[in-house]
């Protein structure tokens, strides 16, 4: 049975809206407060925090557009401080899961069902990769 979840699917839109249409927009400005509300929205949703995480791992070309090869400087460090927190923010609930983690990426890779696993060891390793 699939739950709705109305304020995950709202962060899902935010982050969304954020990456796609803002940050092509003329107003940078505003870009730090709204990255600031992504943080607090991530802060205390988990799940959104791994839906984030595995949005990334899924489209590497996301990953460098957002951390990588971004438009400006401002930019990229607006989204590594939102990925940066969406790791912190898990931390505490995947560090158990970090050296099964990592074996299991030493045996098959990252792959599509990360279920019991670190999003954060998983991210971590995409972006090992893509560098």
């Amino acid at each position: 049975v699939i739950s709705y979840d109305p304020e995950l699917h709202m962060i899902q839109f935010a982050t969304k809206f954020l990456i796609q249409i803002f940050s092509h927009s003329k107003d940078k400005e505003s870009l730090t407060m709204w990255i600031s509300r992504m943080k607090t929205f991530y802060e205390s949703n988990n799940n959104a925090c791994r839906w984030f995480l595995r949005l990334l791992i899924n489209d590497k070309d996301l990953i460098d557009f957002m951390l990588l090869s971004g438009p400006t400087e401002k930019i990229r460090s607006a989204y590594t401080s939102l990925v940066s927190h969406a790791l912190f923010s898990l931390a505490p609930n995947e560090r158990s899961l970090y050296d099964q983690t990592v074996s299991w990426i030493k045996s098959e890779g990252v792959g599509k069902n990360m279920k019991g696993y670190s999003y954060s060891i998983c991210f971590i390793q995409t972006l090992l990769i893509l560098l």
